[in-house]
């Protein structure tokens, strides 16, 4: 009877283990899965090279990764170059910041519901703005 008890024991104990290794913080990011495009100097530039007009895109696939490219507006293809896959960011409250490949902070955007903008107002020069699509 102990030989069961003490097995109905470790079966509740590693149950509740494994719920308790579970992931809320997705949950919690409403940044997951969305996309967001700019058309900003980068955008024109690239633009200016291909001879067509884009956009850039920051597409948020994770918790804390997004991958980053050129679009085409007219027709959603992918520029040839400019593909980032996998750049690090963190979610905040009220504002994301992004990271370079050796972990330091490089830009932080403040969130809206619909936009992303590096200053505290778009209307700021400078600013840079990302609307969701």
């Amino acid at each position: 009877m102990k030989k069961y008890l003490w097995f109905l024991v470790i079966a509740i104990v590693t149950a509740l283990s494994l719920q308790s290794c579970s992931s809320d913080d997705d949950d919690n990011n409403p940044l997951i899965g969305t996309k967001w495009v700019s058309e900003n100097m980068g955008s024109e530039l690239y633009g200016m090279i291909e001879g067509k007009r884009y956009w850039h895109v920051r597409e948020f696939t994770s918790n804390t990764t997004y991958n980053s490219y050129y679009e085409e507006i007219s027709t959603g293809i992918k520029g040839r170059s400019g593909y980032f896959e996998g750049d690090k960011y963190e979610y905040h409250d009220t504002y994301v910041t992004f990271f370079d490949n050796d972990g330091n902070p490089v830009n932080w955007y403040f969130i809206s519901s619909n936009e992303l903008c590096n200053k505290k107002s778009r209307s700021e020069s400078n600013a840079v703005i990302y609307t969701k699509r």
